[in-house]
């Protein structure tokens, strides 16, 4: 699976590794707003490459938001929205945000709203950064996926997947 990740800190940089690795993901394509931390994860090999956001959804099959819950309340609709201007609905976008609300609202009507599963992993340390992405940070903490009744059932099983790879 191609993957795009949007946030290449901790949450980011670790889901990409434990993906990876695990055979989850073929290629992981990121996006990140702050160039040191893009280039640092590329050096590091978080990611196979860097593009910006237009080319990151554009190019893939599952898109994680992993940013903070401010960034996703603007940056979901639009992923959406360019999920809808491809005509692709075998797309699919995740957030791991730890609050829900506003990002429920800002998509709540959109057309492509089922193409959305929202999700909460329950895993972090202080740290943050690229250089604080871990393996295994994931492994053997909860999850929880929200409101999967809004959702794709073929995008919550792709969610249901990736959370079941990074045990």
């Amino acid at each position: 699976m191609k993957m795009g990740i949007i946030g290449l800190g901790l949450i980011g940089g670790s889901m990409a590794i434990d993906l990876k690795r695990r055979g989850f993901a073929g290629e992981i394509i990121g996006a990140e707003a702050d160039a040191v931390n893009a280039a640092a994860a590329l050096k590091i090999g978080l990611v196979d490459r860097v593009a910006e956001i237009e080319e990151c959804v554009r190019e893939s099959e599952l898109v994680i938001l992993a940013v903070p819950v401010g960034a996703a309340v603007r940056m979901l609709p639009m992923v959406l929205d360019r999920f809808a201007e491809l005509g692709d609905t075998s797309k699919t976008v995740i957030d791991v945000c730890s609050t829900k609300e506003q990002l429920a609202r800002a998509v709540k009507y959109h057309p492509c709203r089922r193409q959305y599963v929202a999700s909460h992993p329950m895993a972090g340390t202080e740290y943050s950064g690229p250089w604080a992405a871990m393996p295994g940070l994931f492994d053997a903490h909860a999850c929880i996926i929200c409101d999967s009744e809004e959702s794709a059932p073929k995008a919550v099983r792709i969610v249901e997947n990736l959370y079941e790879a990074l045990n």
